[in-house]
């Protein structure tokens, strides 16, 4: 039983990963980077590196690390792009609801995910590995 739910876990965070990598791609495809360069490469680059993580890195610490790093930096740098936006056009009310708002789209939920499956997914790989002994 543990073993099919930590496989589904992981073909889930496997499927996440794609999407929020796709979203990234996506937001390099159509996004203007002449309006803020550093911050709009950043919120490209960070999700579409979600797949390397989950296809290159071994270490399972290092992994989960890596994943919230990259569900951190998701919703920081589109958290400032957000407050930018509002701000210019004048409809911001504060930071936290800018963060808020931020924290419940897609892409930022599926990121978070990501780093909650997979530990679910490591934590029944390793109860499993101890039962085994």
């Amino acid at each position: 039983m543990r073993d099919g739910a930590g496989y589904i876990c992981r073909v889930l965070a496997c499927a996440l990963c794609v999407f929020v990598t796709l979203n990234g791609i996506y937001a390099a495809w159509a996004m203007d980077l002449r309006a803020n360069p550093l911050l709009s490469a950043l919120y490209c680059a960070i999700p579409a590196s979600s797949i390397f993580v989950f296809a290159f890195v071994r270490r399972r610490s290092l992994e989960i690390g890596l994943h919230a790093a990259v569900a951190l930096g998701y919703l920081t740098v589109y958290s400032m792009l957000n407050w930018r936006t509002c701000a210019e056009l004048g409809y911001c009310s504060s930071v936290q609801d800018t963060v808020l708002t931020t924290l419940s789209t897609r892409a930022v939920e599926a990121a978070i995910a990501i780093v909650v499956l997979r530990g679910v997914s490591i934590g029944l790989g390793s109860q499993r590995a101890s039962a085994r002994r």
